[in-house]
């Protein structure tokens, strides 16, 4: 089984006017998406 896991970038969640208790718990938001990228693809999602 797989799991599907949602990122919001943190930055793009508050520019449309989003705080982080108006995400869902289910959605992992990341400081920056740059970072996330290289983290998941070292971590062998490439």
């Amino acid at each position: 089984m797989r799991t599907l896991v949602i990122y919001c970038l943190a930055a793009a969640a508050k520019g449309h006017g989003f705080e982080p208790a108006d995400i869902h718990g289910f959605v992992t938001l990341v400081p920056m998406a740059d970072a996330e990228i290289v983290r998941l693809q070292q971590a062998g999602y490439a």
